[in-house]
């Protein structure tokens, strides 16, 4: 089966013994509460399948085993959540998707992926790091902040303790390791594919919140591609932190833009009986997946956790702690969706 190893997971060991892929990755250490028949099996599966697991864990977990108590099983990562309340996050897709594709990721590397609420009442980054500490957690993912989150609620961990890595720009201080949707680049595709179809006048409608989230990566592409139109076809922006229809509506017959891309308008445009795509086009800029409504850019978010889940494991697996002295930034790329909001090319 040598020539097979490339292909062979945790998992193909797992589903062959019949275990879970956390009994696995404790049987190949040698840690918790794992039967000496079982954890025979699983080694014996792991042999005849030609699996090898990485050098670096059986020595993370052997230094782990000598500096921290024999109670802590140091196998799970915290997944930071932000909302107002506990379970706030689960009502968004995003967040829902982000924290599924991290879980699958983390399960599949034999670590665990539990939501931590990071504004339960009384909680400070010291509290909150005291309480990881204790239970021996070291990998922390930061959920983006939800919009409008109050400086004061965000968390400042010890992090010398912690392997942390971000998703998105919401958490900009310190630099650590992140993955980020790129929108940079999505944005510059959307209007590509306008141009391909004929439009000429294409404006961005966005609420100035959220691209300030993005770290203004919709509004950078969006001036970037102005620069390459001629002088006539350029229009501003329509962005705003509380974006009005009033406004829309007097941008909208000011400038006439055979296209818009954003975040907000589309329904004040069918409210103005301007119909979409046939006077209009409207790329949304955030696409639900596989949308048939909409056209616009789609995004991986399983994918986008699972990355950030390999760079905690990373830093795991090299000891590594703290603010990095070379921060990582993984950007994602996003996909465009065909929709009813845009003619067909």
């Amino acid at each position: 089966m040598g020539g097979e190893q490339g292909r062979v997971t945790m998992k193909t060991v797992a589903d062959r013994v019949g275990v879970s892929m956390m009994t696995v990755s404790r049987a190949m250490r040698n840690q918790g509460k794992v039967s000496p028949a079982t954890r025979r099996r699983v080694i014996d599966a792991a042999e005849k399948l030609g699996y090898r697991p990485n050098p670096l864990i059986g020595a993370l977990m052997g230094e782990l085993r000598r500096t921290r108590p024999s109670k802590i099983t140091p196998d799970t990562i915290a997944f930071l959540t932000f909302h107002s309340t506990e379970d706030g996050w689960r009502s968004a897709y995003s967040p829902n998707a982000l924290f599924s594709g991290a879980r699958a990721r983390a399960e599949n590397l034999g670590f665990k992926l539990e939501p931590y609420w990071a504004r339960a009442p009384g909680m400070s980054g010291r509290r909150f790091s005291r309480m990881l500490r204790t239970r021996g957690i070291a990998g922390v993912v930061y959920a983006p902040y939800p919009i409008g989150l109050p400086p004061e609620s965000t968390i400042q961990l010890d992090w010398d303790s912690f392997a942390p890595v971000a998703l998105g720009f919401s958490m900009s201080d310190p630099e650590i390791h992140r993955v980020s949707l790129d929108h940079f680049r999505s944005t510059r595709t959307a209007i590509g594919k306008l141009l391909e179809r004929g439009y000429r006048r294409i404006g961005l409608a966005a609420s100035s919140l959220a691209d300030e989230r993005l770290d203004h990566h919709w509004l950078a592409a969006y001036t970037y591609c102005q620069t390459t139109l001629p002088e006539h076809e350029r229009i501003p922006p329509f962005m705003s932190a509380e974006p009005r229809r009033e406004g829309f509506e007097k941008w909208v017959r000011q400038y006439q833009p055979d296209a818009i891309l954003g975040n907000i308008g589309l329904e004040w445009l069918r409210e103005l009986g301007d119909g979409v795509p046939d006077d209009r086009a409207y790329v949304v800029l955030s696409c639900p997946p596989n949308s048939r409504d909409f056209a616009g850019m789609c995004y991986d978010y399983h994918g986008m956790g699972a990355v950030a889940v390999d760079l905690v494991v990373e830093q795991l697996y090299h000891n590594e702690r703290g603010i990095p002295q070379i921060p990582k930034l993984v950007m994602i790329p996003g996909k465009w969706n065909e929709g009813g909001t845009v003619l067909p090319g």
